[in-house]
């Protein structure tokens, strides 16, 4: 059975409810400020849930400028790409083909003006 971690490893700051986390360390972000979402099946980022079915990932980002690509990173790899265009974003993605063992899962934002998180 595939276990999915959404991880904040790359994230700084508090969690707060939700699940929303405030990036703004410049050794983890460049620059201003972004918000960002990310759950699978409900769990906020840095828990571990096995998954029986397909895995659904929800997330949202709010930055300063037009979001320019969002990458979803699995196991170190990119896995989907989206290119918004806007300040904000909201995706929920079922993962069709999750990965046996542990599928560790990460957010990689870039927007139009070089800031990223």
């Amino acid at each position: 059975m595939p276990a999915f971690i959404p991880s904040r490893a790359w994230l700084c700051g508090g969690t707060g409810s939700g699940g929303w986390n405030y990036v703004y360390d410049p050794s983890h972000s460049r620059g201003r400020p972004i918000f960002v979402e990310f759950v699978c099946n409900g769990k906020i980022p840095g828990t571990e849930t096995e998954v029986s079915d397909k895995p659904v990932l929800k997330f949202s980002a709010d930055g300063t400028a037009p979001i320019k690509r969002v990458t979803l990173v699995r196991n170190e790899k990119n896995h989907q790409q989206w290119e918004p265009g806007a300040k904000t974003f909201a995706q929920s993605y079922a993962d069709e083909s999750p990965l046996e063992g542990e599928n560790r899962c990460y957010l990689r934002i870039e927007q139009s003006d070089g800031n990223m998180a």
